[in-house]
């Protein structure tokens, strides 16, 4: 294998600050996925319930756990849209002053955006987590409620 020239090595750096700030990009776009999910769940639990709600002849003792389990669900959807700061790197002032004050050749700047970038997406990793379990947790909970609503009309 052959020595690699300042140049490649320089463009390989590139790539690789490329390929994590593309992959930090996805990984906010995911998040905002997972929020329009859910805020289309909450817009199905808030229509769901005032129908069960005003429905007569169904079984209380199954709409109260319904009513429940929407609660649930509402509770789980709220916290996978809230709002929540998703770190992206660098922060430009900063960034900029650092260079301007230590200029550095582009192999560095490419290697300390690499870095700063991993860090960044390992941070917001536990939120985009969280968010995505809520989510599903809320879709498990709104699936259970409506089988509960749709037994107490029927029973």
């Amino acid at each position: 294998m052959t020595e690699a020239t300042p140049g490649d090595r320089a463009a390989s750096f590139e790539l690789v600050a490329e390929a994590v700030r593309l992959r930090l990009d996805a990984q906010r776009q995911a998040a905002e996925r997972i929020e329009t999910k859910a805020a289309i769940l909450l817009g199905f639990v808030a229509t769901a319930v005032p129908l069960l709600a005003t429905q007569e002849g169904a079984e209380n003792w199954l709409r109260i756990p319904a009513f429940v389990v929407y609660g649930l669900a509402t509770i789980f959807g709220v916290v996978a849209i809230r709002p929540y700061p998703h770190w992206e790197t660098p922060l430009p002032r900063p960034f900029v002053a650092a260079f301007l004050k230590y200029p550095q050749p582009p192999e560095n700047v490419s290697k300390w955006l690499a870095a700063a970038r991993v860090r960044t997406f390992e941070d917001n990793l536990p939120v985009a987590r969280q968010k995505a379990r809520c989510w599903w947790l809320s879709l498990l909970a709104l699936a259970v409620a409506v089988l509960l609503s749709v037994f107490s009309l029927t029973f």
